[in-house]
């Protein structure tokens, strides 16, 4: 009989064991961050997010793009990406300072209308993770912007090539490489590029 009770004993021992320790992995579970949460956007629903993005402590802390940065802000550009209600993503290619001292003569970006630097800057971000492994091996023809979005279906478009993990992106007058990745933390990407991508629909087809 005493060998009885003590069986029981483990028995019901046992199981009080088993039910703490579920209860405590569970607890810890729900301390957990929430895969389907990102830091820039919060809870992804069919492949987006659906709260406001935090761009702003990421383009403060960009050496040597501080011309590009000033024109995402200037513009508006940078506070109407961050009150995105929903979105699948932002892939940057963000020109350096130096590409902007080696525009050509006839290319006077200070002179352009409010509308056309909002244009041309948005011109240089598309909507969607693009991350460098896909790049490097893609051939995207006339991937649209913001500024595609903006003004109609085939305006403002990019081309993006990958040979031998090189990078090419081309605006038909302008072309080029991703010189370094500055920022990648899904769902947002930012490369940097030597180049200021240029429309052809506000510089025409040839720069002078």
């Amino acid at each position: 009989m005493a060998k009885l009770s003590q069986k029981t004993f483990l028995f019901t021992s046992l199981i009080i064991t088993t039910i703490i320790l579920v209860c405590t992995i569970a607890a810890i579970i729900k301390l957990l961050p929430d895969p389907s949460v990102t830091e820039h956007g919060g809870v992804t629903e069919n492949g987006k997010t659906t709260r406001p993005l935090k761009l702003n402590k990421i383009f403060l802390h960009l050496h040597d793009y501080n011309i590009a940065t000033a024109l995402l802000t200037a513009t508006g550009f940078l506070n109407e990406l961050e009150d995105l209600k929903s979105h699948s993503g932002l892939t940057f290619f963000l020109p350096n300072d130096q590409s902007f001292t080696r525009l050509p003569p006839s290319v006077e970006i200070q002179s352009l209308s409010s509308g056309k630097k909002i244009l041309l800057i948005k011109a240089h971000v598309c909507s969607g993770y693009y991350r460098l492994a896909v790049l490097q091996s893609a051939v995207l023809q006339n991937l649209p912007t913001f500024a595609t979005d903006a003004t109609g279906a085939e305006l403002y478009t990019l081309n993006i090539s990958g040979i031998k993990g090189r990078v090419t992106v081309s605006t038909g007058i302008v072309k080029g490489k991703l010189v370094e990745i500055l920022y990648d933390q899904k769902p947002i990407v930012v490369y940097g590029v030597p180049k200021v991508l240029l429309p052809k629909e506000i510089f025409g087809n040839k720069l002078v």
